[in-house]
Parts: C-alpha cells; sequence; structure tokens
C-alpha cells in the first residue's frame, strides 16, 4: 500500500508554480550578484543552479534556463554574447535528460553534472580566448585562473543544491516531474 500525496486544487498548483518560479528568478538572481561581486577569482554561481533546475524541469524549460544562464555568464565575465547561451542550452538539455532517464536525484550526481559543465565551460572559454590565439605563457591562465574556477563552481553547489531541493519537494507537483502537471 502507498500513501500518495493529495492532490491540489487547480489554484493551489498555479500558486505554487509562480512561487517556485519567483523562487528561482530570485535565486538566479542573487547567484548573479555574488558572481559578479568581488575582484579575483569567483565561482560562476549559475551554472550550479542551473544544474539544480534544469534536473527537476523537463528539457524545454531546461532550454529556456540554459539559454539565459549562459547569456548571464556571457554579461558577467565580458565575453562574446551568445558563445556561453549556446553551450549551456546544450548542457542543461543533457542535463534534464540525464536526471529524468539515467541519474537519481542526489548530491553525488549533481556535483558530477557541475563539475563537467564547469569543466566543459571553462575548456571552451579557455580554448576561445587564450589556447587558440598562442599567448605566451597560456598554460598559466589555464592553472590560475579556469581550474580553480571550475572547483569552486563545483563546491558551490553544496549550499544551493538544499535550497533547491527544499523547493522542489515542496512547490513541485506531487508527481515529482513538471511535465506531468
Amino acid at each position: 500500500m502507498t500513501i500518495s500525496a493529495p492532490k491540489r486544487s487547480p489554484k493551489q498548483e498555479r500558486f505554487c508554480i509562480a512561487l517556485r518560479w519567483t523562487l528561482y528568478v530570485l535565486l538566479l538572481a542573487l547567484c548573479f550578484v555574488l558572481q559578479c561581486t568581488g575582484r579575483h577569482l569567483n565561482p560562476l554561481y549559475v551554472i550550479p543552479a542551473a544544474v539544480c533546475i534544469s534536473m527537476s524541469e523537463g528539457v524545454l524549460t531546461a532550454a529556456g534556463v540554459g539559454m539565459v544562464i549562459g547569456l548571464m555568464i556571457d554579461i558577467s565575465c565580458g565575453k562574446l554574447l551568445g558563445l556561453n547561451a549556446l553551450f549551456l542550452v546544450c548542457g542543461c538539455v543533457c542535463t534534464a535528460l540525464l536526471f529524468m532517464h539515467l541519474l537519481r536525484h542526489n548530491i553525488i550526481n549533481v556535483l558530477i553534472v557541475t563539475l563537467l559543465l564547469a569543466a566543459m565551460q571553462g575548456g571552451l572559454d579557455y580554448l576561445f580566448y587564450y589556447y587558440m590565439w598562442n599567448y605566451d605563457a597560456v598554460e598559466t591562465v589555464f592553472a590560475r585562473w579556469h581550474l580553480p574556477v571550475i572547483f569552486l563552481t563545483t563546491g558551490a553547489v553544496l549550499p544551493l543544491y538544499p535550497i533547491f531541493k527544499l523547493i522542489k519537494r515542496r512547490l513541485l507537483p506531487p508527481s515529482g516531474n513538471a511535465n506531468e502537471a
């Protein structure tokens, strides 16, 4: 015998959706401000936020979140507008599909996926902005800048994941998947 969660009325469901997305937007704004403050190495807080949102939402939603977060990274890092957006659309869609069909929702999997996305984003940034142009001592840029940012970004999952997990538990439909609502 399984115990099912009580069904929500359509009005309650609309309220939960609006509250969930309001919290997502506020958390993304906070992550964006935190990654833009300071002068030295800052983690890209929006990448763990993108992974946390993408693992709970559908594929189309993950693509939209990836585009917005990629543009946020382009703006905060002063890069060519659209490169990170294109990459993160693909990355967030893959994340959503992985968590729908293959991975469980736990901190280890979120850490691994965040590490992979951060490493690929940092690697593409290094490739297109430094290595390709054959600057002197280009390896030090990767070792002193990109690697620490990749690991700091991965570590940023630890405070963010419990917040998104709480939002998921309280505000997603009882079935647990936003697509089924």
